[in-house]
């Protein structure tokens, strides 16, 4: 039972990321009100009605704050496949192995230290750091 609700979760996060920002609004808006309906029946069983209208404020808002960073969390995550494609298109356009850290910085400005390691933290399949030259360069290895 906990498989199907895990597998339930990760497809509507995939919908969430590969969905547009009109899209995701205008399904949470016809989900919105059957969300309320329920939380309005939770409501009137457990007898909190006199607190119905703050309720319905903190649920509003978690809902809303849900899409938001669902969707700020697509947004980081698509800008870091991009730069992956754009290391592994160059390694691939001059057939090399490995692109150093100064060769990144060339190519784009955001390619620092910092931020390559980001990237070869959510790729470790794909990127690997690398030491040559008689390890007084650091780079990167793709992998795939």
């Amino acid at each position: 039972m906990r498989n199907v609700k895990i597998n339930q979760l990760k497809s509507i996060h995939h919908w969430v990321r590969e969905s547009s920002s009109t899209e995701i609004c205008f399904v949470a808006l016809l989900v919105f009100p059957l969300f309320i309906s329920v939380y309005a029946w939770a409501i009137s069983i457990v007898g909190l009605d006199e607190f119905k209208y703050w309720v319905y404020s903190v649920i509003t808002v978690f809902y809303v704050l849900a899409i938001l960073v669902m969707k700020i969390k697509q947004s980081n995550n698509e800008k870091l496949q991009m730069d992956l494609v754009l290391i592994k298109s160059h390694s691939k356009a001059f057939n090399l192995d490995y692109i150093s850290f100064d060769k990144l910085k060339e190519k784009d400005s955001r390619f620092n230290k910092h931020y390559i390691y980001k990237l070869i933290s959510a790729f470790p399949e794909e990127l690997i750091i690398a030491k040559f030259d008689n390890n007084k360069k650091e780079g990167v290895k793709i992998l795939k």
